[in-house]
């Protein structure tokens, strides 16, 4: 989602995991309005949604493979179902060669080729970080 600062883009995105609800109009996830959604189903409402944050939001004592499958460990999903679908989404987002990287290492140089340090955007043969 693009879109100018102000114009509401973190408030809607909130608002389709029900961290807010919205102050006027309605927002429909699956056929449910999700203003009227009990704060008991709010969990279960989220095990269908994936949102990655600006802020990344990682555990950075766990690979990347560590934290995309954490959420699926607390609901006590079956591991073999963890390996695969984490897998399948690593794949998707191009990080699937990085699985075993601590999410630090990901931060710190790019999802792919790029180097973020220093706020510097250059290709990671010729970053000096």
């Amino acid at each position: 989602m693009v879109g100018p600062s102000g114009a509401g883009k973190t408030s809607f995105i909130k608002m389709m995991y029900r961290e807010e609800v919205p102050s006027k109009g309605e927002v429909y996830i699956n056929n449910v309005e999700l203003g009227r959604l009990k704060k008991k189903d709010v969990p279960f409402l989220r095990r269908d949604i994936g949102v990655i944050f600006q802020d990344f939001k990682l555990l950075q004592r766990k690979s990347v493979y560590e934290n995309v499958s954490f959420a699926l460990e607390v609901i006590e999903e079956n591991p073999k179902k963890i390996r695969r679908r984490v897998m399948s989404v690593l794949d998707q987002v191009g990080l699937k060669h990085k699985a075993r990287f601590y999410s630090s290492t990901i931060i710190r140089w790019g999802a792919a080729t790029d180097c973020y340090c220093k706020g510097n955007r250059q290709q990671s043969e010729s970053c000096n970080c």
